[in-house]
């Protein structure tokens, strides 16, 4: 469910049932960290991790605890299991809220939007996502540069750089033809000055 809302895990874990809205596919958070209510939106993905999610007698939590009527108070053991199970290691529960943030910017969501979706008060905090979109944004001019040198000249379209500059073509005297082709016109390259 982290992965689906970009939640933070004490917002997930303190999640009660009867703040799913079904129908309009949000769940009421309540103040969140940064100290004001939040309405997190759910995609179809996540209502249908919701709905396998069995409820539990007596307990309003989406998410129970051992404790009869309370909700599970952290998630890092079980993290580490699945972890383990799955072969990764150094993995934190906060790392989940992180790769959301980073899959927005990677398929392209504005940062404004990711903060957003993170809940984040101060942009600066978002900001650290704009690392993956200066990578689409450079993809973006290489497939838009592409473009444009293929409606060049058909000569140009596969030119290439030179593979290096040498001194001596740089400093060789121009030859006598060459001289008179850039002298100003009407007048030979005895007559320039």
């Amino acid at each position: 469910m982290l992965l689906l809302t970009g939640l933070r895990s004490t917002e997930l874990l303190k999640a009660k049932w009867i703040d799913v809205d079904w129908d309009v596919g949000t769940l009421f958070i309540g103040l969140t960290k940064n100290g004001e209510p939040l309405l997190a939106p759910l995609s179809d993905a996540a209502i249908g991790r919701l709905k396998l999610i069995p409820r539990m007698d007596g307990n309003p939590h989406v998410i129970c605890g051992l404790k009869p009527g309370a909700h599970l108070t952290g998630l890092g053991e079980t993290l580490r299991r699945v972890c383990k199970r799955a072969g990764l290691e150094n993995v934190r529960v906060h790392d989940l809220r992180r790769t959301v943030g980073s899959w927005l910017a990677q398929d392209g969501r504005s940062l404004h939007l990711i903060g957003d979706v993170l809940n984040h008060r101060d942009p600066k905090t978002t900001a650290g996502y704009a690392y993956f979109q200066t990578q689409q944004r450079r993809e973006a001019l290489t497939c838009h540069g592409d473009k444009v040198l293929a409606l060049g000249a058909p000569h140009l379209r596969g030119a290439r750089a030179p593979d290096g500059v040498r001194a001596e073509s740089l400093l060789a005297p121009e030859s006598a033809d060459a001289g008179a082709r850039h002298a100003p016109s009407g007048r030979g390259a005895e007559g320039a000055t």
